[in-house]
């Protein structure tokens, strides 16, 4: 039966869209399998687990932490030192609390309250491409798609002056009458609470989600020294990026390290091919980027120019990095990624406005650990393996 002229062509409003179409913003939400690295409670440790999670309902928990980040980068944020993250599964909430209001102003222009516009799509601070910023949101997108994803959204804030509350209800859709009144002698804080909708997210609350988004809140503690971050009341234990490396290769790990003002880079052995662990104005680079690559590249190729001189080997960089593990934190100004979900960074090095360059003092301790070792034993066990294909034509 064929459809009619009306069934064949829509036109959907910017909220149905984002329903509909919800890879577009937030990526997949179908189950994600992987081996990942996840913070043990008990251990205090970065451990690898196989986890079955949906990067779409991660990716919501990101949108509304980053806020709070980003908010202490700027300088109406500076009094904001805390960060406190409550997760109920069975009541199936999440909640973000910092201390840094939100201004409880109204537009001019749009007549409506500047906490209830941020939470909307389209809208938002960062869109001034003028600006040197190192933050994470640049697309008025953010948390107003954990609002469109949640059966109830509550946004809270107080400015020193007045106090805020606002419920959205029914993917942003329904919303009660702000909620405004005298601060009290209350200081600044904004508190979010939302209410996922698993149903459209096609998942649960499961135990692997919570582990996924508990990761979430050590890389941000470990990215924000100036933060004191709190997981259902405990503090996670990480006062540097130094820290937060032993986190994966424990206090008593090798591994060489270098720190600037905008970038941190630390380099250890590993014995399962490539691996980084990286970030970009605090988001996690999951997939990688020209960031990796720019750092990756000087460390290699010093590597290789000494083991090209001293053993006689000459390995590409592509086979050198089989052999390390790069641990990336880096600030650069105004980032651009493939998508929205920001896993892949595409902006150009002559772009970044930062710069830097591994130190003698950090090839020489890398030199010193067992990375050189592991790959002239793998150099000899490949030059053997050719010998003996070569032996096996004559």
């Amino acid at each position: 039966m064929s459809k009619s002229i009306e069934q064949k062509f829509r036109k959907l409003n910017e909220v149905e869209h984002v329903l509909l179409r919800p890879g577009r913003y937030i990526g997949a939400i179908t189950p994600h399998d992987e081996n990942a690295y996840v913070f043990d409670i008990n251990t205090k440790r970065m451990v690898k687990r196989d986890v079955t999670y949906n990067p779409g309902f991660l990716k919501l928990f990101d949108e509304v932490i980053s806020n709070s980040v980003d908010h202490a980068k700027r300088p109406e944020g500076k009094g904001l030192d805390t960060i406190r993250v409550e997760v109920d599964q069975k009541e199936g909430s999440i909640s973000i609390y910092d201390n840094g209001g939100i201004p409880v102003l109204k537009h001019k222009e749009y007549d409506q309250w500047i906490p209830e516009m941020i939470f909307e799509l389209r809208a938002g601070s960062n869109f001034d491409d003028d600006d040197q910023a190192m933050l994470t949101g640049q697309n008025g997108e953010g948390a107003a798609l954990t609002n469109i994803f949640s059966k109830k959204f509550v946004v809270e804030t107080c400015d020193g002056k007045n106090k805020f509350k606002m419920v959205f209800e029914e993917n942003s859709q329904d919303r009660k009458p702000a909620k405004v009144t005298p601060a009290e002698g209350a200081k600044g804080f904004t508190k979010i609470t939302y209410f996922p909708d698993f149903e459209k997210l096609g998942c649960e609350f499961t135990d692997d989600n919570a582990l996924m988004i508990l990761k979430r809140v050590v890389d941000v503690a470990g990215l924000n020294t100036n933060l004191k971050v709190y997981w259902n009341g405990d503090r996670i234990p990480t006062r540097a990026f130094k820290d937060y490396v032993e986190l994966y290769t424990g206090p008593e790990g090798e591994y060489a390290y270098d720190e600037t003002e905008h970038w941190k880079v630390a380099v250890c052995a590993s014995d399962e091919g490539f691996n980084h662990i990286s970030f970009v104005n605090g988001t996690n680079t999951k997939e990688g980027g020209t960031h990796i690559l720019y750092a990756g590249m000087q460390i290699w190729e010093r590597i290789r120019e000494h083991v090209k001189k001293k053993h006689k080997v000459d390995v590409k960089p592509s086979e050198l990095r089989q052999h390390m593990t790069l641990f990336i934190d880096c600030s650069i100004v105004n980032p651009r990624y493939s998508s929205q979900t920001k896993e892949n960074l595409m902006t150009e090095v002559k772009d970044y406005k930062t710069s830097w360059e591994v130190p003698d003092k950090m090839i020489t301790k890398i030199l010193k650990s067992n990375i050189v070792q592991s790959i002239l034993d793998w150099a000899a066990a490949k030059a053997a393996q050719e010998e003996m294909k070569e032996l096996r034509k004559m």
